[in-house]
């Protein structure tokens, strides 16, 4: 397959959301990969850019009580900020220089 640099940072966006409602909503992302029944495998794979499925989105949005549309808002604004990962949700001594373009 053919490296997308589009489809990685929507990619990218989706796991920041996911962390960001996650923290929001004070939800631990281990407890809901468990409760929507998906693996460890899986959680790693979407928090580090690999594109999930429709279905993987739409039971994470379930898991979450909210519409998979706030799952999949990519903001067009172009900002340089340090920001916090979806890693840094279970890893905080991280620091990620994160560029949205």
């Amino acid at each position: 397959m053919k490296y997308n640099p589009q489809e990685q940072k929507w990619s990218n966006q989706f796991a920041w959301n996911l962390s960001r409602i996650c923290k929001e909503k004070d939800i631990w992302m281990g407890d809901l990969f468990e409760r929507v029944g998906l693996t460890e495998r899986e959680k790693n794979r979407i928090l580090s850019g690999h594109n999930p499925t429709l279905h993987k989105i739409c039971k994470i949005a379930k898991g979450l009580k909210v519409d998979p549309s706030e799952l999949l808002n990519f903001k067009k604004e172009k900002t340089t900020a340090y920001k916090k990962s979806p890693y840094q949700v279970m890893y905080p001594s991280m620091r990620v220089k994160i560029i949205m373009q």
